[in-house]
């Protein structure tokens, strides 16, 4: 039976992977020195270490919230097992089990962020060597803990609304649209917004694509799972018809429709539209990332609990 912390490790573990996987994709669009001294975008040598110098404000908070997220997620996994030797076991399970694998992939996450974050807030030398190498890491760990946080669900086959292949796509647009939102609000925190405010622009361009997939995702998920509980009467496709009861009109729907539908997806996507057609407000980045936290968590939280609904009623705890 899933609590509380396992809602929280999927979704502070998914919100850190789409950051990671935005602050990746962005350096590896950062040029060599000899391409920025080639193509006019600096100088000389002393113009490329101050280009690098604004990009360390850009990406050392980026990669701090990146290990702050992903280090709280595996926090909540550790006290959900409720023993520090179970997650220690974790690491050396001779069967690898979809929460091992999690673990590993979380960890070796944690790793590449903090050899990213040391790599920019160290030397200029050190900046200029780490290559693509690592952001090319971050990028594909950051797509791979993103789906993991919905494979890990989808495997649960005793749970009929979680066995479907659209709910990890759902995770991984829901970690991207974080991640999106959270590097925006780095790049305007960050004091170097004038530099680099074409960077934000991009992402917000990359906002809206990302919003409407997840609004296709989310109505491709549900018809999918109401034309399959409708398919027939057998006990599994009772329960998933309980499942989809729970999550789009009972109890806890509010947090399905209100919070993930119109403050998660609606807000997002309209003040990211505003920000490209408009002159929006300096505040709204802010706005926009809370909004879109605040949709993942209750995405994750509503289809968690409507997902157990069925469980608990048979169990006469619901």
């Amino acid at each position: 039976m899933l609590g509380e912390m396992p809602v929280w490790y999927l979704f502070l573990g998914g919100s850190g992977a789409g950051l990671l996987l935005v602050v990746g994709v962005t350096m590896l669009f950062v040029p060599s020195r000899d391409r920025m001294i080639s193509h006019g975008i600096a100088g000389d040598v002393h113009g490329v270490d101050g280009i690098y110098r604004c990009l360390a404000r850009l990406f050392v908070p980026a990669c701090a919230i990146v290990a702050v997220l992903l280090v709280v997620g595996i926090l909540c996994l550790a006290l959900d097992l409720g023993a520090t030797d179970r997650a220690v076991l974790l690491f050396f399970s001779p069967r690898l089990t979809f929460i091992s694998a999690g673990a590993w992939l979380l960890s070796a996450a944690v790793l590449v962020d903090v050899a990213l974050l040391a790599s920019w807030a160290g030397s200029r030398s050190r900046q200029r060597r780490h290559g693509r190498v690592l952001p090319a890491a971050a990028v594909l760990l950051g797509l791979a803990v993103a789906t993991y946080t919905g494979l890990l669900l989808q495997s649960l086959s005793a749970v009929p609304l979680w066995e479907t292949p659209l709910l990890p796509c759902l995770f991984v647009l829901s970690s991207l649209s974080c991640g999106v939102a959270l590097m925006i609000v780095v790049v305007k925190l960050s004091g170097v917004g004038d530099r680099f405010e074409a960077v934000a622009r991009r992402w917000e361009r990359v906002d809206v694509v990302v919003l409407l997939a997840e609004v296709a995702c989310v109505a491709g998920f549900l018809a999918m799972q109401i034309a399959r509980a409708r398919s027939g009467d057998s006990g599994t496709l009772l329960a998933l018809g309980t499942s989809l009861q729970a999550l789009l009109a009972g109890a806890d729907a509010w947090a399905f429709w209100g919070v993930f539908g119109c403050v998660g997806l609606a807000a997002p996507l309209a003040m990211a539209l505003a920000s490209i057609c408009l002159k929006p407000s300096p505040l709204i980045p802010f706005a926009q990332a809370a909004c879109a936290l605040a949709g993942a968590f209750a995405m994750r939280w509503s289809i968690t609990a409507a997902g157990m609904h069925p469980i608990l009623q048979s169990a006469g705890l619901s």
